[in-house]
């Protein structure tokens, strides 16, 4: 029992090392978001409830040259026409009391996603089993590893099971793959009215199986003769 749980136990910080050393996905949906960079300054502009130029000025405060940046550059990047460099990225994330991932991607924690998001749901619905899925094959190989090692040291299959797991795992998936497709047809009120129908119009049903005709078979068993 020792032996077994020291096993996990290795097996479980392996895992934890491997996904330490991965870079964790933007959370956000956009794949480039400094170009709304000019949107974000100008919300938290008027929530300090300034003027471009009463902005201007307060950078003045904050710039050890005393400059300060100007209300055109800085009309400038409301309208997305130009970026501040890391200097002036600097000065706007002191004067607005926001810190730079506030401005660059609109959250002080970008990287941060909510998990219960994807564990906090109905564990019998395919989608759930659907999203693992998707979730596992966007891992590196090494942890992928590290996660079928983890499941077998819990697991402990029998040489019967494993000889049948081929079968078995096809057997899931395909069974799974039918119940979500029941359940795309059965519309989006599904798993919170959150049901991704739109998936239909990327990935289409399968094209039914054309039978020979009964001339062709017969012509195919006497070529086969």
């Amino acid at each position: 029992m020792a032996t077994r749980k020291a096993k996990e136990n290795h097996g479980l910080n392996a895992l934890m090392l491997d996904v330490k050393h991965m870079e964790n996905p933007r959370s956000k949906p956009s794949d480039e978001p400094e170009l709304e960079l000019g949107t974000r300054l100008a919300k938290l502009r008027e929530r300090m409830g300034w003027s471009q130029e009463q902005l201007s000025q307060a950078t003045k405060l904050h710039d050890t040259t005393g400059a300060g940046i100007s209300r055109a550059v800085i009309s400038m990047y409301e309208r997305g026409k130009n970026r501040p460099s890391t200097r002036e990225l600097r000065i706007l994330c002191d004067t607005l009391r926001v810190t730079p991932s506030e401005l660059l991607y609109g959250s002080a924690t970008p990287f941060e996603i909510d998990q219960w998001q994807i564990l906090n749901s109905n564990h019998s619905h395919p989608l759930y089993f659907a999203r693992w899925l998707h979730l596992f094959t966007q891992l590196p190989t090494n942890v992928q590893l590290s996660i079928y090692e983890l499941v077998i040291e819990f697991l402990r299959p029998t040489q019967a099971q494993v000889e049948r797991l081929d079968y078995e795992a096809s057997k899931t998936l395909l069974q799974l793959a039918n119940d979500l497709r029941t359940e795309f047809e059965r519309g989006p009120q599904t798993f919170g009215g959150k049901f991704p129908v739109e998936v239909l119009d990327d990935v289409p049903p399968p094209a039914a199986k054309v039978e020979p005709s009964k001339d062709a078979a017969a012509s195919s068993r006497r070529k086969q003769s």
